[in-house]
Protein backbone atom coordinates (compact mmCIF):
# COMPACT_ATOMS: atom_id res chain seq x y z
CA UNK A 1 0.00 0.00 0.00
CA UNK A 2 1.30 3.40 -1.24
CA UNK A 3 0.52 6.65 0.74
CA UNK A 4 1.02 10.14 -0.13
CA UNK A 5 1.29 13.01 2.16
CA UNK A 6 -0.67 16.08 0.61
CA UNK A 7 1.63 19.40 -0.03
CA UNK A 8 0.56 21.50 2.96
CA UNK A 9 0.41 18.48 5.15
CA UNK A 10 1.29 19.14 8.95
CA UNK A 11 0.89 21.51 11.47
CA UNK A 12 -0.85 25.07 10.21
CA UNK A 13 1.48 28.31 10.43
CA UNK A 14 0.35 29.29 13.70
CA UNK A 15 1.26 26.34 15.55
CA UNK A 16 4.56 26.46 14.07
CA UNK A 17 5.02 29.60 15.45
CA UNK A 18 4.09 28.60 18.79
CA UNK A 19 5.69 25.35 18.51
CA UNK A 20 8.99 26.82 17.33
CA UNK A 21 8.49 30.34 19.88
CA UNK A 22 8.62 27.50 22.71
CA UNK A 23 11.98 25.84 21.42
CA UNK A 24 13.44 28.90 21.06
CA UNK A 25 12.34 29.82 25.01
CA UNK A 26 13.59 26.28 26.09
CA UNK A 27 16.93 26.61 24.48
CA UNK A 28 17.31 30.11 25.97
CA UNK A 29 16.94 28.58 29.30
CA UNK A 30 13.92 29.56 29.74
CA UNK A 31 12.01 26.56 31.77
CA UNK A 32 9.87 25.04 33.04
CA UNK A 33 6.92 26.77 30.33
CA UNK A 34 3.13 26.45 30.80
CA UNK A 35 0.51 26.36 27.82
CA UNK A 36 -2.89 26.94 28.73
CA UNK A 37 -4.35 24.60 26.92
CA UNK A 38 -2.19 22.08 24.55
CA UNK A 39 0.17 23.91 21.23
CA UNK A 40 -1.26 21.45 19.35
CA UNK A 41 -4.04 18.59 19.19
CA UNK A 42 -1.50 15.92 18.69
CA UNK A 43 -0.60 13.95 21.77
CA UNK A 44 2.89 12.65 20.30
CA UNK A 45 3.98 16.43 19.69
CA UNK A 46 2.24 17.29 23.41
CA UNK A 47 4.52 14.32 24.83
CA UNK A 48 7.47 15.71 22.93
CA UNK A 49 6.87 19.41 24.27
CA UNK A 50 6.72 18.04 28.14
CA UNK A 51 9.96 16.35 27.39
CA UNK A 52 11.52 19.81 26.61
CA UNK A 53 9.49 21.56 29.45
CA UNK A 54 6.52 22.71 27.90
CA UNK A 55 3.71 21.64 29.90
CA UNK A 56 0.30 22.07 28.87
CA UNK A 57 -2.71 23.39 31.61
CA UNK A 58 -6.52 23.31 31.51
CA UNK A 59 -6.35 26.47 33.76
CA UNK A 60 -4.61 29.31 35.36
CA UNK A 61 -5.07 27.57 38.72
CA UNK A 62 -3.27 24.63 37.80
CA UNK A 63 0.13 26.53 36.69
CA UNK A 64 3.05 26.49 38.99
CA UNK A 65 5.28 28.07 36.19
CA UNK A 66 6.46 31.51 36.14
CA UNK A 67 6.51 31.63 32.27
CA UNK A 68 3.25 30.94 29.97
CA UNK A 69 3.11 30.91 26.23
CA UNK A 70 -0.11 31.50 24.76
CA UNK A 71 -1.43 29.04 22.53
CA UNK A 72 -2.82 30.29 18.92
CA UNK A 73 -6.20 30.06 20.45
CA UNK A 74 -5.73 33.54 22.45
CA UNK A 75 -6.71 33.89 26.06
CA UNK A 76 -7.65 37.79 27.94
CA UNK A 77 -4.12 38.45 29.37
CA UNK A 78 -5.52 39.93 32.65
CA UNK A 79 -5.66 36.56 34.68
CA UNK A 80 -2.31 36.30 33.87
CA UNK A 81 -0.97 39.32 34.76
CA UNK A 82 -3.06 39.50 37.99
CA UNK A 83 -0.90 36.15 38.71
CA UNK A 84 2.33 37.99 37.75
CA UNK A 85 3.45 35.27 34.89
CA UNK A 86 5.67 36.38 32.57
CA UNK A 87 3.94 35.94 29.04
CA UNK A 88 5.02 35.30 25.59
CA UNK A 89 1.96 35.76 23.05
CA UNK A 90 1.62 33.24 19.79
CA UNK A 91 -2.15 33.96 19.19
CA UNK A 92 -2.64 32.97 16.07
CA UNK A 93 -2.46 36.68 13.86
CA UNK A 94 -6.55 35.91 11.87
CA UNK A 95 -7.76 34.98 15.61
CA UNK A 96 -5.93 37.94 16.59
CA UNK A 97 -7.60 40.32 14.06
CA UNK A 98 -11.05 39.23 15.40
CA UNK A 99 -10.17 39.26 18.87
CA UNK A 100 -9.23 43.44 18.36
CA UNK A 101 -12.59 43.68 16.51
CA UNK A 102 -14.49 42.06 19.48
CA UNK A 103 -12.52 44.38 21.88
CA UNK A 104 -12.82 47.58 19.77
CA UNK A 105 -16.46 47.23 19.02
CA UNK A 106 -17.70 46.15 22.66
CA UNK A 107 -15.76 49.12 24.13
CA UNK A 108 -17.71 51.07 21.81
CA UNK A 109 -21.43 50.08 22.61
CA UNK A 110 -21.80 46.93 20.20
CA UNK A 111 -23.27 43.70 21.21
CA UNK A 112 -20.39 41.21 19.18
CA UNK A 113 -22.24 38.37 17.98
CA UNK A 114 -19.58 35.26 17.63
CA UNK A 115 -20.77 32.56 14.57
CA UNK A 116 -19.06 29.59 16.11
CA UNK A 117 -18.67 26.79 19.13
CA UNK A 118 -18.89 28.42 22.62
CA UNK A 119 -17.08 25.47 23.76
CA UNK A 120 -13.89 26.11 21.20
CA UNK A 121 -11.04 27.67 22.80
CA UNK A 122 -11.23 29.91 20.09
CA UNK A 123 -14.67 31.14 20.45
CA UNK A 124 -14.28 31.54 24.07
CA UNK A 125 -11.08 33.93 23.62
CA UNK A 126 -13.03 36.22 21.67
CA UNK A 127 -15.71 36.08 24.49
CA UNK A 128 -12.82 37.01 26.95
CA UNK A 129 -11.99 39.70 24.26
CA UNK A 130 -15.64 41.14 24.30
CA UNK A 131 -16.32 41.39 27.93
CA UNK A 132 -19.99 41.11 29.24
CA UNK A 133 -21.14 41.84 25.38
CA UNK A 134 -20.74 39.39 23.56
CA UNK A 135 -23.18 36.17 22.41
CA UNK A 136 -21.48 32.93 20.69
CA UNK A 137 -24.10 31.11 18.85
CA UNK A 138 -24.56 28.24 15.89
CA UNK A 139 -28.14 28.26 15.49
CA UNK A 140 -30.15 31.36 14.49
CA UNK A 141 -32.79 29.96 16.96
CA UNK A 142 -30.55 30.74 19.80
CA UNK A 143 -29.92 34.37 18.70
CA UNK A 144 -34.12 34.86 18.77
CA UNK A 145 -33.86 34.27 22.32
CA UNK A 146 -31.28 37.38 23.06
CA UNK A 147 -32.31 40.83 23.44
CA UNK A 148 -31.27 42.50 19.97
CA UNK A 149 -33.91 45.02 19.92
CA UNK A 150 -32.59 48.19 20.27
CA UNK A 151 -28.79 47.14 19.91
CA UNK A 152 -25.70 48.38 17.70
CA UNK A 153 -24.39 44.57 16.75
CA UNK A 154 -21.01 43.54 15.50
CA UNK A 155 -20.82 39.90 13.70
CA UNK A 156 -17.94 38.12 13.37
CA UNK A 157 -17.64 34.27 12.06
CA UNK A 158 -14.77 31.70 12.82
CA UNK A 159 -16.70 29.62 10.10
CA UNK A 160 -18.98 30.02 7.12
CA UNK A 161 -21.73 32.08 7.39
CA UNK A 162 -23.34 30.60 4.16
CA UNK A 163 -24.47 28.19 6.71
CA UNK A 164 -27.12 30.41 8.55
CA UNK A 165 -27.31 32.97 5.75
CA UNK A 166 -30.94 32.45 4.50
CA UNK A 167 -32.08 32.42 8.27
CA UNK A 168 -29.96 35.27 9.55
CA UNK A 169 -31.25 37.51 6.49
CA UNK A 170 -34.96 36.68 7.58
CA UNK A 171 -33.88 37.46 11.37
CA UNK A 172 -33.16 40.79 10.38
CA UNK A 173 -35.36 42.23 7.94
CA UNK A 174 -37.81 40.90 10.35
CA UNK A 175 -36.45 43.94 12.54
CA UNK A 176 -36.64 47.68 12.40
CA UNK A 177 -32.73 48.21 11.14
CA UNK A 178 -30.56 51.20 10.98
CA UNK A 179 -27.82 52.30 8.86
CA UNK A 180 -26.59 49.61 7.33
CA UNK A 181 -23.14 49.88 6.10
CA UNK A 182 -21.31 47.28 3.70
CA UNK A 183 -18.15 46.66 2.67
CA UNK A 184 -15.95 44.08 1.05
CA UNK A 185 -15.81 41.13 0.98
CA UNK A 186 -19.47 40.23 1.48
CA UNK A 187 -21.31 37.63 0.56
CA UNK A 188 -24.69 37.85 -2.11
CA UNK A 189 -27.99 36.67 -0.50
CA UNK A 190 -29.53 34.27 -3.44
CA UNK A 191 -32.11 35.06 -5.40
CA UNK A 192 -32.14 38.96 -3.34
CA UNK A 193 -30.18 42.47 -4.44
CA UNK A 194 -28.64 42.68 -0.74
CA UNK A 195 -26.02 41.16 0.90
CA UNK A 196 -24.66 39.79 4.47
CA UNK A 197 -21.09 40.00 4.99
CA UNK A 198 -18.58 37.52 4.75
CA UNK A 199 -16.72 37.75 8.10
CA UNK A 200 -18.26 41.00 10.13
CA UNK A 201 -19.54 44.10 9.79
CA UNK A 202 -22.02 46.44 11.54
CA UNK A 203 -25.88 47.09 11.65
CA UNK A 204 -28.72 48.74 14.15
CA UNK A 205 -31.53 46.48 15.14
Amino acid sequence: MNFQIAPHAGFCFGVKMAIQKGEELVKSGHVPIATLGPLIHNPQEVKRLESLGIYAKDSFEEIDEKIVLIRTHGVVYEEAEKRGLELYDCTCPFVNKVQKIAHEHSQNGYLVLILGNRNHPEVQGILGWAGNKGIAFQEITELKEAALKGCKVCLVALRKIQSVLPELYKLWSSTSWKNWRYSTPFVPLQGSDKALPWNWRERWI
